[in-house]
């Protein structure tokens, strides 16, 4: 089975190909064959400083009978034996440490109650971003999603998980609320016009999507999460604003 070559192996095969094409070209040694530093640097297009360090690595790693990989040799017996080789190890990147922060039992309780009220209240699904933004505008919380993420799971015992088969909570869809903050602008500006204000007739079916939900969602053992699959109230009304005339009448389908 063939080794996959990443694209930083590739480019450097690529530069030593082409150095000792240009070798082939020129029918001679661009740089002496005893030079070995000098023709690596020039063959593979790292500094001297880098390949230094790799053989002293490789070195240290010899000496100290590190483990490695088996690789076999050429051989033109019919039996093939193999040498261990040092395996180099990629360095590491350098990480700032992380400013802890101190999060109190209140804390923990209030952004409880922040994915609760999404649920219960606001008839939304929290996501991060929303318990974020919630919890830095109500509780001034310092930490980032990472943060909030790691606290949600660990402290409150939240599992962002597949719902369940029926609903525990009515979600409400975005548009449907984009659209009510739509209606309660004209109401306010119909409002605003003083005698001139024009009448309001309602006319509408109001009804709820029984279907509309999420794949996943937060779920502990107190907050089971959204689930799926009710009936569905719908309700048929007729009312004018003036004559305080109302009519109403509910219908629950399946």
């Amino acid at each position: 089975m063939g080794k996959t070559i990443h694209s930083g192996e590739r480019n450097m095969i690529l530069k030593v190909m082409e150095f000792f094409e240009r070798e082939k070209k020129n029918k001679m040694y661009i740089i002496p064959i005893d030079n070995v530093i000098k023709r690596t640097c020039e063959a593979t297009g790292v500094s001297k400083r880098t390949i230094m360090r790799i053989k002293n690595e490789f070195k240290k790693l010899k000496e100290s009978s590190a483990l490695g990989i088996q690789i076999p040799e050429a051989s033109t017996s019919a039996t093939s034996h193999t040498t261990l080789v040092p395996r180099l190890t990629t360095p590491r990147k350098k990480r700032c440490p992380s400013n802890k922060i101190n999060v109190d039992s209140f804390t923990i309780c209030a952004i409880r109650n922040i994915i609760s009220n999404f649920y219960v209240l606001k008839k939304e699904v929290p996501t991060l971003k929303k318990i974020l933004a919630t919890a830095k505008l109500e509780l001034k919380f310092q930490g980032q999603k990472e943060t909030l993420r790691k606290l949600i799971i660990n402290k409150l015992g939240y599992k962002f998980k597949k719902c369940r088969k029926s609903r525990e909570f009515l979600i409400e869809k975005p548009e449907i609320a984009a659209w009510r903050a739509r209606y309660l602008r004209r109401l306010k500006e119909n409002d605003e016009l003083g005698i001139n204000k024009k009448p309001v007739i309602y006319i509408d079916e109001t009804w709820i999507h029984s279907h509309y939900t999420v794949n996943k969602c937060w779920q502990n053992e107190a907050d089971a999460g959204v689930k799926k699959n009710e009936p569905r109230p719908t309700v048929d009304n007729s009312s004018c604003w003036r004559r305080k005339w109302f009519c109403q009448r509910y219908k629950f389908g399946i």
